[in-house]
């Protein structure tokens, strides 16, 4: 077991070391390597077998060959080599893909789809025309509120405002939104409840173990799931502790990068990188915590990232890489303590795609979940197939992502379950708006949450 952590100021550089102490040179004047799109081998792995189609959601739903991931992958290839122009054409068929990685796990040749997708996406990003209306945005999604914690934070906040002081209630209530755009009425209710700020889980603090302290580990809170989902992250800490080990939640650190990456934005994922393997890589710790499942696949990507483009980060991105686990492949690698109170409820699980196919974490969710005593376990079909809310993708294809939500539900139903668990934000959202859109009658849980209030119900007197 590692020495406890020191209650003094660590020399600059030194392990556990604040970002702040670090050399600047660390953080701020990086070499990065220009992207590099000479990378054909990459699109030679592809064998046109054809396995990937079944898999593909829009392939499935849409039945065009441009829109599935060999398809794709054709156009990428055909534009990376010039015989034909990054144009809208090629745009709008990138675009529709949801970045589920399924191809990818069902690929024999190991192509590696979602590198290429990353360039595409920019590629693409730097031939497209956007009104100027649509570069402001995106500048002040990607260059503020998802760089920036605060921003972010008074972002929520606002959001907070208008679900707390009766404009929400006033515009469902009136149908005002929906006469106005009922797209836009649908989106809102897309959006979460914002918790209050008290309820936010603390940054710059170490929570210590129950009993013997076993594990020191550090808990990557992400933005979204930080700023929206204040429950599933006292859960996830509240677990942690439960189970022998001191959990440090890092100040500094932010947004993973997930949304930049998979919107054209890759520069910017590449500055969130920097940030969090600065804050990340300097801690003695025995595992980096996620609870969300595209952070998470994400983080592990850090190492890949930093080889290909800043070389001079690349023991320290590989290193957070290494250490990045799910909260359930953490649990069961150590041998979790099974709670002791039972949930006497129908119980099913949805595999978020991001650790499904990016982090190849399939058995240890169901493990953690079938540990709860009483439950009545039921496995879901096409459990393994994407729910449609992929990021952003539910706002910018929402017509596509409700058609590919529609069977996700449907088979939900089919289950009788009252409790649906799954293990990423964005899937959380889009699977309650799902219940509430077609009438399927399930509560939508993260699994940390379950796990937490059994333990909490088994120290009660």
């Amino acid at each position: 077991m590692k020495p406890p952590l020191e209650s003094t100021p660590h020399p600059a550089g030194a392990p556990g070391a604040s970002p702040a102490d670090l050399p600047k040179s660390r953080l701020e004047d990086l070499p990065w390597k220009k992207r590099s799109r000479e990378k054909a081998d990459f699109y030679v792995d592809c064998v046109h077998c054809g396995l990937c189609l079944a898999q593909c959601p829009t392939y499935r739903e849409l039945g065009f060959e441009s829109d599935s991931p060999r398809g794709r992958l054709f156009l990428m290839r055909a534009a990376q080599e010039g015989t034909i122009p990054w144009n809208s054409r090629i745009a709008d068929h990138i675009d529709l893909c949801l970045g589920c990685r399924a191809c990818e796990s069902a690929c024999p040749a190991g192509v590696r789809y979602e590198r290429l997708l990353e360039e595409a996406r920019e590629a693409i990003e730097e031939h497209r025309k956007r009104p100027w209306t649509e570069r402001l945005l995106r500048s002040l999604v990607f260059g503020q509120i998802f760089r920036r914690p605060r921003v972010l934070h008074l972002a929520a906040r606002a959001l907070r405002l208008y679900q707390v002081c009766g404009l929400r209630f006033l515009l469902r209530r009136s149908g005002l939104l929906k006469l106005l755009s009922p797209k836009w009425s649908e989106l809102e209710q897309l959006l979460p409840d914002i918790p209050p700020a008290r309820r936010l889980l603390k940054k710059g603090i170490r929570y210590p173990a129950r009993g013997e302290r076993k594990y020191r580990v550090a808990f990557f809170t992400g933005c979204v799931m930080d700023e929206t989902m204040a429950d599933i992250q006292h859960a996830t800490v509240e677990i942690l502790q439960h189970n022998g080990c001191e959990v440090l939640v890092p100040e500094g650190q932010g947004c993973c990068g997930a949304v930049q990456s998979h919107s054209g934005a890759f520069a910017e994922a590449l500055r969130q990188m920097k940030t969090n393997v600065g804050v990340l890589a300097p801690l003695e710790v025995d595992a980096i915590i996620s609870n969300a499942a595209g952070c998470g696949a994400v983080l592990k990507e850090y190492g890949r990232w930093a080889a290909d483009y800043c070389p001079a980060l690349r023991s320290e991105a590989e290193k957070v890489s290494a250490q990045t686990a799910d909260i359930s492949q953490f649990l069961v690698r150590i041998g979790f303590a099974p709670p002791e109170a039972g949930l006497e409820k129908r119980l099913t699980y949805d595999e978020p795609c991001h650790l499904l196919h990016g982090q190849k974490v399939s058995a240890e969710p169901r493990r953690v979940l079938r540990s709860i005593p009483g439950i009545e376990w039921v496995e879901l079909p096409n459990a393994d197939q994407c729910c449609g809310g992929a990021g952003t993708y539910n706002i910018m294809q929402y017509e596509l992502s409700m058609r590919i939500l529609e069977k996700k539900m449907k088979d939900i139903a089919s289950t009788g379950a009252e409790v649906l668990a799954t293990g990423n934000p964005v899937c959380l959202l889009q699977l309650r708006y799902g219940a509430r859109r077609f009438g399927v009658p399930v509560e939508v849980r993260h699994p940390a949450e379950l796990l937490a209030a059994q333990y909490r119900l088994g120290r009660k007197p």
